[in-house]
């Protein structure tokens, strides 16, 4: 019987897994996190409930689970890519800006405007650490485990363990979200400027990427890395810039109707065979423990 249910849960994964790229948003004023096709088509919400009350980041997990950031209630949560919630804990974090996952630890380092803690998947404190500016927004996780930070016009590094490494970079206006292209440039939003500035992998200033953004947000890249995608927070959109360009190559509606995008993070691949087999059983795990 347990065999059965199991594969009628392995089905049910196989039926809803996506077979292409997708994108996901989320918005400041609503509970909802969308789902995207690759060319920005809206393709349903994929979770609308309290743990994702002011979506302010989504990072991708392990085994096909995206990591939600409440800014509203500290919350931070994990959900598979088909909405059901298989992980959530309080970070005690008034004004939850943005998160990071660590795949090779499972650490979750979590950023509100005065300090940065690290957790485990189950909201233990592991470290903490202090913004220098006072004014902590994005943190992004490199594959070699330093931690950069906006905070104010600086742009910050920080090791695994929080210790602050110095400054990268600056930009004259208050910086929020961050990206790495393939080349290592970065990425920054500077949102008293409504644009995005980009930094070469040395802190080397490269100039302005795009702008006239309104309220720009949250980055991401997209398409194997060609696209950059920024959120709009006061138009409720999403617009892509090509690399190497700037041009402009996307602009899509979020359907967050109440306004204020917050998140974005384009998903490049579908999950593997293994991680379907693994979303079935947690699926499994949790119909068992409600009965």
């Amino acid at each position: 019987m347990r065999l059965t249910t199991f594969f009628i849960a392995l089905f049910l994964a196989l039926a809803s897994m996506p077979t292409h790229a997708q994108i996901f948003t989320g918005s400041k004023y609503t509970h909802e996190v969308t789902r995207h096709l690759p060319d920005g088509t809206n393709d349903g919400y994929l979770y609308d409930g309290t743990e994702a009350e002011s979506t302010a980041k989504i990072v991708k997990g392990s085994a096909n689970t995206l990591w939600i950031a409440s800014y509203s209630n500290g919350m931070i949560s994990e959900i598979d890519y088909f909405g059901n919630v298989l992980n959530s804990f309080s970070s005690g974090m008034g004004g939850l800006q943005s998160i990071a996952f660590d795949p090779s630890t499972n650490e979750i380092y979590a950023i509100e405007t005065f300090q940065i803690v690290k957790f485990d998947t189950n909201g233990n404190t592991l470290a903490s650490g202090s913004t220098t500016n006072g004014s902590g927004w994005d943190i992004l996780l490199t594959a070699g485990g330093e931690l950069y930070v906006t905070d104010g016009t600086e742009i910050s590094r920080y090791d695994s363990n929080l210790n602050y490494l110095g400054s990268f970079a600056s930009i004259s206006g208050t910086g929020r979200g961050l990206a790495f292209d393939n080349s290592n440039n970065l990425y920054v939003v500077d949102g008293d400027n409504n644009s995005i500035e980009y930094f070469d992998s040395n802190g080397n200033y490269l100039g302005t990427f795009a702008s006239g953004i309104n309220n720009p947000q949250g980055l991401s890249l997209h398409d194997a890395g060609s696209t950059l995608l920024v959120a709009s927070f006061d138009d409720s959109r999403i617009y892509g810039f090509e690399i190497g360009t700037g041009n402009p190559n996307m602009d899509f509606v979020t359907s967050l109707n109440a306004g204020g995008t917050w998140a974005v993070i384009s998903i490049p691949e579908p999950g593997s065979l293994f991680g379907l087999v693994l979303a079935a059983s947690l699926s499994l795990a949790r119909r068992r423990r409600k009965s």
